[in-house]
């Protein structure tokens, strides 16, 4: 059964200059090895085109997102200011099968998933082991870390024509194009949260092992 441990403990990091919430939960679930279950009989396919995804996904079962919505966004939104309500939501089941050096330019760039400032993201680590984490940076040419709707074009615009023809690897633009503000270290069972504007990017070993992650998106339309 796919349950809220009522036992999870909650932290709360502030992100580099700008100082946006980070928020670090762990043992989400009483039972996690009940949502692994669950991936290991789904079935697991090349993500839609545009994806940026380095692997494979597969559907989240509803319940783990009712799970998520009712049981756990109302605590989470409030860190952010932001009036506890339901929002649209989506996600998957994400299988890593590309690390770093096996990604194209743009797929290892840090990058965002929305712009809304009501819009969230989460990354729930369904895998023991170091096998990456995720990390956030600050745009060295904007200085911006989260990028909101008045900076979503100029941020966009800088981000192709950096990337436009860049010879190096993704590490390398990742060092010449950003600053590296925070990283989060996976744990069996934890999930960090935090606005879908935020920059950063998924750090991926995937030839150490299969890093099962649950991915969900709120008040992305």
């Amino acid at each position: 059964m796919i349950s809220l441990n009522p036992h999870l403990t909650l932290t709360v990091q502030s992100l580099g200059q700008e100082a946006q919430p980070l928020v670090i939960v762990d043992e989400v679930l009483t039972d996690p090895q009940a949502l692994i279950a669950e991936a290991d009989a789904a079935a697991f396919r090349t993500p839609a085109p545009g994806s940026r995804y380095p692997g494979l996904n597969a559907p989240l079962p509803d319940a783990y997102k009712a799970v998520v919505a009712t049981a756990l966004l109302p605590r989470l939104l409030p860190i952010f200011g932001v009036t506890p309500q339901p929002l649209p939501l989506f996600g998957f089941f994400g299988v890593a099968t590309q690390g770093g050096a096996d990604m194209a330019v743009r797929q290892a760039a840090p990058h965002i998933d929305a712009f809304n400032l009501n819009s969230f993201a989460s990354v729930h680590y369904l895998f023991a082991g170091d096998l990456g984490g995720t990390a956030f940076f600050r745009h060295r040419a904007s200085g911006h870390e989260l990028i909101t709707p008045s900076r979503s074009y100029s941020f966009e615009r800088a981000r192709r024509l950096e990337l436009d023809g860049f010879e190096g690897t993704g590490a390398a633009a990742r060092g010449q194009f950003y600053e590296e503000i925070a990283a989060v270290e996976p744990r069996l069972n934890r999930l960090i949260f935090y606005r879908a504007g935020q920059i950063h990017y998924g750090e991926v070993r995937s030839d150490e092992g299969r890093r099962l992650t649950a991915n969900l998106f709120f008040g992305i339309r």
